[in-house]
């Protein structure tokens, strides 16, 4: 039985004014911080700087990255232009994910597999959650552990003021939640989180993609997408995920050049685009519970 939704009753009074009046400054300093980080964004970009996870990207794709060390989402659009940022809170504990039980939030390139009813879930999911696929290949290589990271809703806003406050999933309010998912294609859309956001040239990002592709390419693993178009190349220290419509290629690199690490193809089922109108309509309506 999903607990019911008690709806508080503000008084009127001095003292509650002022708290509104506070609420409302505080709100309005949030949205300029965000504004301003995303026209930071926008001005490293137009200056040929572009994040260091980003390599290329198919047209009209979305990329989201998770920067650690500002608690913020990012949603890039396939210019590798910020077009929306989001707090966010992460694991309890600093660090990349390494076992089962560590509160961290794991670091490198994932791709959402399905997506969940929060009335299936514990309230303290919020209204929907985005599962990811943590272990990637990478992980297992390397030996990781643990399973359940999620981008999940909550049903207690203020934990997104609290910087490290999950068990290793990124957690964000329940309309931005919602928000996020409609810039999310299942299977195909990349959430990349990085412990502190850097930055490489264009120019170095193009060296990447040129041979990456070429290897692909020279692999078979390409098919009819010569040349690179349709693709996207993503990169975590010196590994590379390539995604082709839905086919997933991971790559490691050392002296002797790339070999592949796993390969992984995604088939949803989940109506996604479908289940954010409900949702969101359930919330516009009161009780979601």
């Amino acid at each position: 039985m999903r607990r019911p939704v008690v709806k508080a009753v503000e008084a009127d009074g001095p003292y509650c004014s002022a708290v509104r009046m506070a609420r409302a400054c505080l709100l309005s300093l949030i949205g300029l911080l965000v504004f301003g980080q995303i026209l930071a964004g926008k001005v490293l970009a137009a200056n040929g700087l572009v994040p260091g996870p980003f390599v290329s990207a198919a047209t009209g794709e979305r990329l989201l990255l998770v920067d650690k060390s500002r608690h913020t989402l990012y949603v890039f659009d396939d210019s590798f232009n910020p077009v929306r940022s989001f707090r966010v809170t992460t694991g309890k504990r600093a660090g990349d994910k390494l076992e089962r039980g560590d509160l961290k939030t794991p670091e490198g390139v994932y791709f959402f597999t399905g997506v969940i009813d929060g009335r299936d879930l514990p309230p303290k999911y919020g209204v929907m959650a985005l599962v990811t696929d943590y272990p990637n290949p990478f992980d297992r290589l390397a030996g990781k552990t643990g399973s359940g990271i999620w981008l999940h809703a909550t049903d207690d806003p203020s934990r997104i003021q609290r910087p490290r406050d999950t068990r290793g999933c990124v957690v964000a309010t329940d309309e931005d939640v919602l928000e996020i998912a409609g810039y999310v294609d299942l299977g195909r859309t990349p959430l990349v989180v990085v412990k502190e956001l850097d930055y490489h040239s264009m120019e170095d990002a193009e060296a990447l993609k040129k041979a990456v592709v070429g290897f692909m390419e020279r692999a078979g693993l390409l098919g009819d997408r010569k040349g690179g178009g349709g693709v996207t190349v993503l990169r975590h220290k010196d590994a590379f995920v390539v995604s082709t419509a839905g086919r997933i290629t991971y790559l490691l690199r050392d002296a002797d050049g790339f070999r592949v690490a796993g390969k992984r193809r995604y088939e949803p089922v989940d109506d996604l685009k479908g289940m954010i109108e409900r949702l969101a309509e359930r919330l516009t309506k009161g009780p979601r519970w």
